[in-house]
């Protein structure tokens, strides 16, 4: 559908169709995953990796002169079947634990960058992306606004249901003080407006917190991400 018209095409996928990402996943396996199996990594010195979910994935590798060679025949690659990458997205950064930078990326909604542990070594930090962040807020805000005339019980339900949501798929390894900044705003963000409502009594603070505790799932990591070490298969 264009300006409300409807053209027939034989190209592409149905925008929002549940055979969309199906077909999409069937494409860019044999375009992009078993290309780079196949055709990139047994040709290079170092080590390297896909990543891909969706349309969306990483490449690292262990050299940046590799990096860049891959990443002119990606372009190519991709342009022979009718694709091409999103330009604002892509780059080449120094990343990892010999890194001197302090670059970061956006991947699945976090972004990553270099961090320590309390001890000293080295990991990847995540925290929110700030798009995400932002989405995040604009929307329960509206929601909030929306639906806090609704009886208490049913509309304290529903916003559980919406920040789990969230948090279970935020609540990784390393992301709690992340979870409980979003948690924070999510909980003094209904405070706010349910003492707006109009002919009800308002809530103070004591009373509000025993409502809230009630019926909003109480804040924790849902995914230890380290739990797979050892029982990753090729399978």
């Amino acid at each position: 559908m264009e300006e409300g018209i409807r053209h027939k095409t034989e190209k592409g996928t149905p925008q929002g169709g549940l055979i969309s990402p199906v077909l999409a996943n069937v494409f860019l396996h044999y375009v992009l995953d078993s290309w780079f199996e196949k055709n990139v990594k047994p040709f290079l010195k170092g080590e390297a990796h896909l990543v891909r979910f969706a349309d969306d994935f990483i490449m690292m590798f262990q050299y940046e002169n590799e990096a860049r060679a891959v990443y002119g025949r990606l372009i190519s690659r991709l342009s022979h079947f009718g694709l091409e990458t999103a330009k604002d997205k892509t780059r080449i950064i120094p990343f990892g634990r010999y890194s001197k930078t302090k670059d970061t990326f956006d991947f699945l909604g976090f972004t990553h960058f270099n961090s320590r542990t309390r001890t000293g070594k080295y990991t990847i930090g995540r925290k929110v992306a700030k798009k995400k962040k932002k989405l995040f807020k604009s929307n329960l805000k509206q929601w909030v606004k929306t639906n806090r005339t609704l009886p208490t019980s049913l509309f304290m339900s529903r916003l559980n249901i919406r920040i789990t949501g969230a948090f279970r798929f935020y609540g990784i390894s390393g992301m709690m003080k992340e979870l409980h900044k979003l948690h924070t705003y999510a909980y003094w963000l209904v405070f706010k407006w349910l003492n707006r409502r109009s002919q009800r009594r308002s809530y103070r603070i004591k009373e509000f917190s025993k409502l809230w505790c009630k019926y909003i799932e109480r804040l924790r990591i849902y995914k230890d991400i380290w739990e797979w070490k050892g029982s990753v298969s090729n399978a």
